[in-house]
């Protein structure tokens, strides 16, 4: 049970949050308006036939192995929980985070099943009643094993899920008190499990993730997520899931001090990870935040060094998946265009980025690319059709593509 000091000090800072967050507000609807439209404004697409396109565009496509091999393993998990089979889930996690389990996609499995016990813990959007009988599980798996600090990881993660339940996605003025008192609640008692361990300490990448993720409710958050990302990092330094979940978290509408944070810690990233992972930190961080950042974000993007982190990451991850996955998610950052001023310092910088994102689609896509997923974007045509994109110059010249293991080669149309 929480003190009544510690509950006082919390109550306050949630009232400050609150306060803070309705104040912002009245900024923030302006910038949603921004933010629908740049999703609607985009360039042009190459619009092929799509008979023409099958005839032209010789890419095989295949199931999603490593997604099917991930939705089965985490099936297992699901079903561990459960099942609250606790002692078979941990000696899973163990097994994982003692070897630095990870995907073809360099996708830590310990992480990937954490973040599946939240999701787990997580009732549907819209229940207003949420049944206490499986966070009392987690609770008495805790009682069971004490001092076993996967146990501790999993139940901080599904007090998390809880407390995002009921704090929402929605803005703080349609957040009624109790669901913000439940949203700390829950985040507090978080807090509590993960407190008597020390992630560096148990070598614990689990650990290191459960503590980053309280940042949604952590008083010194804004100065203590650079620390909690870099022991992530640190203590699993061949996975991608760290960079891939901060970039976000950097943006000024969180705890980015302002449009340089995100390129700032990049640039940090890639010094403290070039022996593991090359450049590749520098494209990660940014990958997930180029739909949501604003131009000023974006404008210092140094196009460069992405393209070069995008090689070798790509070099050193023999994934199709992880290949295809950056290939749809660089075509919607060239696609999409932030709006700013036309004769505007900025506007020319994401301009210019914007053209060289489109060169690393092409890049990514005829380097890299031999099979299409179809899971990854979203149907056989719809592969195509995004692919071609990179090639429309010559798809419409009438030349053909053929993909295999040394990537696209064109032959010119016969003339």
């Amino acid at each position: 049970m929480l003190t009544a000091a510690r509950q006082t000090a919390w109550t306050l800072v949630a009232i400050t949050r609150y306060l803070a967050r309705l104040a912002r507000n009245l900024i923030v609807l302006p910038v949603v308006i921004y933010r629908t439209i740049r999703l609607i404004v985009t360039d042009t697409n190459y619009e092929p036939d799509a008979d023409q396109l099958r005839a032209q565009l010789l890419l095989p496509l295949a199931e999603d192995t490593e997604a099917q091999d991930r939705k089965r393993r985490l099936d297992e998990i699901r079903d561990l929980v459960d099942r609250h089979d606790w002692d078979t889930l941990l000696a899973r996690l163990e097994a994982w985070e003692g070897a630095r389990r990870q995907t073809p996609g360099r996708s830590s499995l310990v992480t990937e099943a954490l973040l599946t016990i939240r999701e787990v813990a997580t009732p549907d959007p819209g229940a207003v009643v949420v049944r206490s009988d499986l966070i009392d599980a987690f609770e008495d798996g805790l009682d069971d094993h004490p001092d076993n600090h996967l146990m501790a990881a999993t139940v901080a993660m599904a007090h998390i899920g809880l407390g995002w339940h009921w704090r929402g996605e929605g803005y703080a003025v349609d957040i009624s008190p109790i669901d913000e008192q439940r949203f700390i609640g829950h985040f507090t008692r978080a807090a509590e499990v993960l407190a008597p361990f020390d992630a560096i300490e148990r070598y614990s990448p689990a650990l290191a993730l459960a503590q980053y993720h309280l940042f949604a409710c952590h008083p010194q958050a804004g100065t203590l997520i650079e620390d909690w990302f870099a022991d992530w990092a640190d203590l699993d330094p061949q996975s991608i899931n760290p960079y891939l979940l901060h970039g976000f978290q950097l943006l000024p509408r969180w705890f980015g001090a302002d449009a340089a944070a995100l390129d700032h810690a990049a640039l940090r990233a890639v010094a403290g990870s070039e022996d593991t992972l090359g450049r590749a930190a520098y494209p990660l961080l940014y990958l997930g935040t180029m739909e949501e950042a604003d131009a000023e974000v974006l404008a210092r993007c140094d196009a460069d060094l992405f393209l070069d982190g995008l090689r070798d990451l790509l070099e050193r991850t023999p994934s199709q998946h992880l290949v295809n996955r950056v290939a749809w998610q660089l075509h919607r950052a060239w696609k999409t265009r932030p709006i700013a001023p036309d004769n505007d310092d900025t506007a020319r910088a994401v301009t210019a980025l914007r053209a060289r994102l489109g060169e690393g689609f092409r890049m990514v896509v005829s380097d890299y690319l031999h099979i299409g997923l179809p899971a990854v974007w979203g149907g056989e045509d719809e592969t195509l059709w995004y692919v071609a994109q990179a090639f429309s110059d010559e798809l419409q010249a009438g030349a053909t593509i053929r993909f295999g293991e040394n990537g696209a080669e064109i032959d010119a149309a016969a003339r």
